[in-house]
């Protein structure tokens, strides 16, 4: 009786879109979010078919970060389309790539310099809640492989040329049964118009916002329906890889009203922001943390586990500046710093101290 060694069957490996690469920690296809620390606390960066709801009072510190994520599109040749918002006028308010600042991360993660050797070596000791905690988490070096994302300036402007794969969806209806009709036959005639296995990025700015969403629009009866066909086209689609970033006023809708549960329990990834009243800023750059960064649900859950991992990041605090959006987290300065003393004055010479008087 004759025996044959079993081999292993060889299959080509799978060739990922532009922009594309495995996460680490479950295998999915994820791609880059525009922000290396926003990628970091989404455990390597968004999961495709994925929808993330970026949440946030009455500033606009979101749109930062949905800038990025379309911009981050352009540059990987994904196909990019806007909902209902200011329309082709937005894209011309995307940052440009800052490829200095790219240099210079990779130069800073390379290896930590003597000079700041000796620095952390004499650097003063605090207490140990403060020792402990780390200014900024970011991730390898190594874990992120090159071409996966970029740095941006916000200060310039990115370049839109005829051939970037976009579009703008029209407002919806005031009238009618359904005012999301016009919006989401957009979305379908666009995604149709793709090349299979092409990644589309879908942008939502402002949504449920009255400047660009009719009352009738906002209505739970309509706005719930459009948010369930929406979630079916970012899941179900298989021609095309989609994932959307879409951000919501919440001093107009909290997260106790209807549109925003259902928004939040269809949706992938749900994080806030919670700026401060007042920042220090010093040459218009913001020297301090500019708000709260929370996170309520994440696309990933931990590890060989079915829970939400959204309480293992702990506090976090964001900082937006000319070319990032910074996430770290957030830790209270020492109450007891000591101050440096007062010189006395040339004209407080003639003047005893109180240290000289006896008494």
């Amino acid at each position: 009786m004759s025996f044959k060694r079993k081999t292993a069957v060889q299959t080509a490996p799978i060739e990922l879109p532009k922009g594309v690469r495995l996460s680490p920690k479950d295998g999915r296809w994820i791609t880059s979010s525009g922000s290396t620390s926003f990628d970091y606390y989404l455990l390597g960066g968004i999961p495709l078919r994925s929808l993330l709801v970026v949440e946030e009072d009455s500033t606009d510190y979101s749109s930062v970060l949905l800038k990025f994520f379309a911009a981050e599109g352009f540059l990987q040749d994904h196909a990019v389309w806007l909902g209902p918002s200011m329309g082709e006028p937005w894209f011309r308010q995307l940052p440009a790539e800052n490829e200095r600042a790219a240099k210079s991360e990779g130069m800073k993660s390379s290896g930590p310099s003597p000079s700041s050797n000796t620095a952390q070596q004499n650097r003063m000791k605090i207490a140990w809640r403060y020792e402990n905690t780390s200014k900024t988490k970011v991730p390898a070096p190594d874990a992120i492989p090159p071409g996966f994302t970029h740095a941006f300036d916000l200060t310039k402007r990115l370049t839109i040329s005829s051939n970037m794969m976009k579009a703008v969806s029209p407002f919806p209806l005031e009238i009618g049964s359904n005012p999301f009709i016009p919006v989401l036959e957009s979305l379908t005639k666009f995604l149709a118009s793709l090349k299979p296995g092409t990644v589309c990025r879908l942008v939502l700015p402002s949504l449920l916002s009255p400047a660009f969403y009719s009352i009738r629009a906002t209505h739970p009866q309509y706005f719930i329906r459009f948010i369930h066909s929406l979630s079916s086209l970012i899941k179900c689609t298989t021609s095309v890889h989609i994932v959307c970033m879409c951000s919501v006023p919440s001093t107009l809708f909290s997260r106790d009203c209807e549109q925003v549960y259902w928004l939040e329990s269809l949706a992938s990834g749900v994080f806030s922001l919670h700026p401060f009243p007042i920042t220090e800023t010093v040459n218009g750059l913001a020297t301090q943390p500019q708000g709260l960064f929370r996170i309520h649900k994440l696309p990933l859950p931990l590890p060989f586990t079915n829970t939400d991992n959204s309480s293992e990041a702990g506090d976090l605090s964001f900082t937006v500046s000319k070319r990032r959006f910074t996430i770290e987290p957030w830790v209270l300065p020492p109450l007891d710093e000591e101050q440096p003393e007062a010189k006395p004055s040339n004209s407080d010479n003639s003047q005893p101290s109180l240290k000289s008087i006896e008494f």
